[in-house]
């Protein structure tokens, strides 16, 4: 009798431990995609606490629960693993935890998400902050990046011992580290690419003219971290350099979808024609329809501005063996435009909009406005929110924080009202 309920609560902590892998990589997924908002991630996370909680009730066998999850070594099981470790101040499993993270980014990321999820779990991770071990010490600063505190010095330390640099690079841009800038323009040249990327995007964020230039540069190029440095580069360039900045984008199939996103980007009502004419291309159809609604606010789907899926298109993988293709569809989730309605729209509305002056989601840009969309957008949205409020010397809001961390976070703000 006495082994049958041992194996009832044993198969409830597995499920338990299961689920929980399970919801936090669908609740990751969700931070970057376009039809999930701020409520959409509390019901999600609202789920995985509900797991987690049932974890902290088996808190006595919890650093047995480990193993298994590392054995498993993949980035649901190791957010718990990482959960677990700090939960239970566990410095061995987080040993063994972040030896299976070695040359895994996948995995990396979700152990540091686990480290970080709860706040009040500090005292292993301010621990990993006075350490003299390189990667326990670069460990430490991520886990204090994404809970956007600062670890003063130790930021510093880190970066002249780190042996991944890329990420401690980007700490000093999401943290505002002006005294660091120095340090980033030192990598403008260095030979590996993620590093000149990271610097460059850092030191841009942190009002580098130097390192938008670059960074275009890298977008003429198409490098592979082209899609990330438009971001910056629409947002910073004058009208006349994005204008022939984008115009050559145009001028080739490779980059036309990244010369739409940044059109989006700009929030420069100036583009909306051009990029209503793309939503007659069916590659091009999904992103335009992002692309306009991050200046307009039009919420294709609500607002019956969107078709059905076009007939013979298909998506992502699909059962023929004989198609290479593994990759899911970029725009999966984006609805299709249908551009008569979007044109009549644009009709009716276009008064409403003054070319030159940059709009997202329907309001010139301004502080009080990229704190509503924070508030009140998807999750694509409020990504563009926190980066151009970081570029206006505002902290950068993390959007992939827990998310009762961040509604707590812009109670607080005043502006978010």
């Amino acid at each position: 009798m006495h082994s049958q309920a041992t194996h009832v609560i044993q198969t409830l902590v597995d499920r338990h431990m299961e689920d929980a892998a399970f919801l936090w990589l669908q609740r990751d997924s969700a931070t970057y995609e376009p039809h999930y908002d701020l409520d959409d991630l509390v019901e999600l996370e609202e789920q995985l606490e509900a797991h987690l909680d049932g974890l902290k009730v088996a808190a006595e066998k919890g650093a047995q629960l480990i193993p298994s999850l590392l054995q498993c070594g993949e980035p649901g099981e190791c957010f718990v693993a990482g959960w677990l470790s700090i939960a239970l101040e566990d410095g061995k499993s987080l040993s063994a935890l972040m030896d299976l993270c070695v040359n895994n980014a996948e995995n990396h990321k979700a152990a540091i998400s686990g480290f970080a999820w709860d706040e009040e779990n500090v005292a292993l991770t301010d621990r990993l902050l006075s350490t003299n071990a390189t990667d326990y010490l670069q460990l430490g600063v991520r886990v204090f990046a994404l809970q956007r505190k600062d670890p003063q010095q130790a930021l510093q330390s880190a970066l002249n011992s780190a042996n991944e640099l890329a990420p401690i690079l980007r700490v000093i841009g999401e943290l505002g580290r002006q005294d660091l800038l120095a340090d980033l323009r030192s990598y403008f040249t260095h030979q590996a690419s993620d590093i000149v990327f990271t610097a460059n995007w850092s030191a841009a964020l942190l009002g580098d003219w130097s390192a938008i230039g670059n960074l275009t540069q890298l977008t003429v190029q198409n490098t592979p971290d082209a899609k990330q440095a438009i971001k910056l580069v629409a947002r910073k360039l004058s009208h006349i350099e994005l204008k022939n900045l984008l115009e050559r984008l145009l001028e080739s199939t490779d980059t036309t979808r990244i010369a739409i996103q940044g059109m989006g980007y700009s929030g420069d009502p100036f583009w909306l024609p051009v990029i209503m004419k793309h939503m007659d291309d069916l590659v091009q159809a999904r992103v335009a329809g992002e692309a306009f609604s991050l200046i307009t606010g039009l919420d294709l789907a609500y607002q019956d501005m969107d078709t059905d899926w076009p007939e013979g298109v298909e998506s992502g993988p699909n059962e023929d063996p004989m198609d290479d293709r593994v990759e899911l569809d970029a725009d999966l989730n984006l609805p299709w435009p249908d551009p008569a309605k979007v044109q009549a729209w644009w009709q009716a509305n276009t008064s409403h909009f003054t070319p030159g002056q940059r709009y997202l989601c329907g309001k010139p840009i301004n502080k009080t406005q990229c704190y509503q969309v924070l508030k009140n957008g998807y999750q694509r949205q409020r990504h563009a929110a926190a980066l151009e409020l970081a570029l206006m010397g505002e902290p950068y809001f993390n959007v992939c924080a827990p998310a009762k961390q961040q509604k707590a976070l812009l109670e607080q703000i005043a502006d978010a009202d």
